[in-house]
């Protein structure tokens, strides 16, 4: 059993790297039809409680999380899959698709719950919890830094709490005022695109927040500091 893996592991490999064969695999998987076949594929096997008890299982080992890390790591390395990855990216015809498919999902209240719900459970991990700690060593950010010296600037009553300091249901926002329940996100929005900002205004929302976003059309503005200073002067007495 492992030799015949290890030989359908290999031809495959053989295969991925005549380009021909790639580009026509690519083209099949990028294909509305399929993409239907397999999220319907998915869906009937994870209504299955043994295949989602599997497939848990099987993801939550040490050896999964390494193995899909190597496999990660080496596809990125590969040029043309990087370009393949952008080309995606860019794509307005993908993207609009991608926000439609996200504001409609956030929009149920189910499904905020649902989330919710799995994102407490990753909370009760101790390791989960460690590694996103670990995760802000690089905090603050360049543009988290412009608001910190305008903030410092006007005396703005917002403090800085995007190093892990503060969370709100599984979210660690950039800012906030206390007294106000009132927040400040601030993002570049090809890293962290705006339909995920509909997850985590819910979020906020439920808990009794106000949000003001921040992007990088706003920092990189010659008026940025007038530009932002109005926005968040307005977000306050609104």
């Amino acid at each position: 059993m492992v030799e015949t893996r290890e030989r359908r592991s290999e031809i495959s490999k053989n295969l991925w790297n005549t380009p021909e064969y790639r580009e026509k695999l690519l083209e099949i998987r990028q294909s509305d039809e399929y993409r239907k076949n397999q999220s319907n594929k998915r869906k009937e096997l994870w209504e299955t409680p043994e295949y989602r008890e599997k497939v848990v299982s099987a993801k939550n080992t040490d050896q999964s999380r390494e193995k899909m890390s190597q496999s990660a790591t080496l596809f990125w390395q590969n040029p043309e899959y990087r370009e393949m990855l952008e080309a995606i990216a860019r794509d307005p015809v993908r993207r609009q698709i991608k926000k439609e498919k996200s504001l409609e999902y956030w929009s149920d209240p189910e499904n905020i719950e649902a989330q919710r719900i799995r994102s407490s459970n990753f909370w009760k991990d101790k390791d989960y919890i460690e590694k996103v700690k670990n995760s802000f060593n690089m905090r603050p950010t360049s543009y988290e830094e412009k608001i910190i010296e305008l903030i410092k600037t006007y005396y703005l009553p917002f403090i800085y709490v995007g190093d892990g300091e503060f969370w709100i249901d599984g979210f660690n926002p950039d800012f906030v005022y206390r007294e106000k329940n009132m927040l400040i996100e601030v993002g570049d929005s090809h890293w962290h695109p705006r339909e995920r900002d509909v997850e985590r205004t819910a979020r906020f929302s439920s808990a009794g927040y106000k949000t003001l976003f921040l992007y990088e059309k706003d920092l990189l503005r010659e008026d940025w500091e007038e530009h932002c200073l109005r926005l968040i002067e307005n977000f306050m007495e609104g």
